[in-house]
């Protein structure tokens, strides 16, 4: 009996293959073998299902590899037709592209590609990626990294919805806020993504202290940091806003 593997034993020379209804083999000359309507021989669509079945494991395994990507570029598309949706600009107004904006008072602030707050959303790659592994411990490490990063995506549409914008305006020390540039979330992402890798690699207690130093250097350098930023959006403080504005 020859063959190969992907597409099964050839008859020996002189024999017909075997019935796809348990027959075994017949001698040649028997006769030619029955047909059924269009032509078909019995047996036939099934050994070419057979055969294209051999092909399913790989091509499952393959997209089983490329599905988290897939999913996770299209929650990103999803986020940047959101945040076009709600008005804000590719880049900014001023008509300039800059990788840095030291500035908060600043009208780039925000607009482009990294600024001052870019690290808050460092601490918050470490909170997306803790609260995932803590909900769900065994999933995939991959899978993790989408949940979290699109979690992540997710809060730049929401931080970027007018409702916010006009409760940073109105409560925060931001009162020249007019929401983030495409170009500006998406910086936020990408450091959002370098936050669940570098948790990864630092573990669960130097992440925490690198945390904390992340917001007591930006509390001493820009008077505001992730904390006061919640604070401050969700049960905003006088006495807060007053120092920020340094009076």
């Amino acid at each position: 009996m020859q063959g190969n593997l992907l597409l099964g034993p050839f008859p020996a020379p002189g024999l017909r293959p075997p019935s796809p209804f348990g027959r075994g083999p017949d001698p040649a000359g028997a006769g030619p073998l029955p047909t059924g309507e269009g032509g078909r021989r019995p047996g036939e669509g099934l050994q070419f299902l057979s055969r294209a079945a051999c092909w399913i494991p790989l091509l499952s395994a393959a997209m089983k590899r490329r599905l988290p990507w897939l999913v996770l570029g299209g929650v990103l598309v999803f986020a940047v037709v959101m945040l076009r949706t709600q008005g804000r600009l590719w880049i900014c107004s001023c008509g300039y592209v800059r990788p840095w904006s030291g500035n908060i008072n600043s009208g780039d602030n925000s607009q482009q590609l990294f600024d001052p707050y870019t690290f808050t959303h460092v601490i918050h790659g470490f909170l997306f990626i803790a609260i995932v592994q803590l909900l769900w411990p065994r999933m995939n490490e991959v899978w993790q990294f989408v949940s979290a990063l699109s979690a992540e995506a997710l809060w730049e549409v929401i931080e970027n919805s007018n409702f916010v914008i006009q409760r940073y305006r109105s409560e925060t020390v931001s009162l020249g806020y007019v929401g983030d540039t495409v170009l500006n979330s998406f910086g936020d992402i990408l450091a959002c993504a370098f936050g669940i890798v570098l948790a990864r690699r630092l573990g669960v207690a130097r992440t925490v202290a690198l945390a904390f130093a992340i917001e007591a250097i930006l509390l001493f350098t820009i008077r505001d940091n992730l904390t006061l930023n919640i604070v401050m959006l969700l049960y905003p403080v006088e006495a807060i806003k007053h120092w920020q504005l340094g009076h």
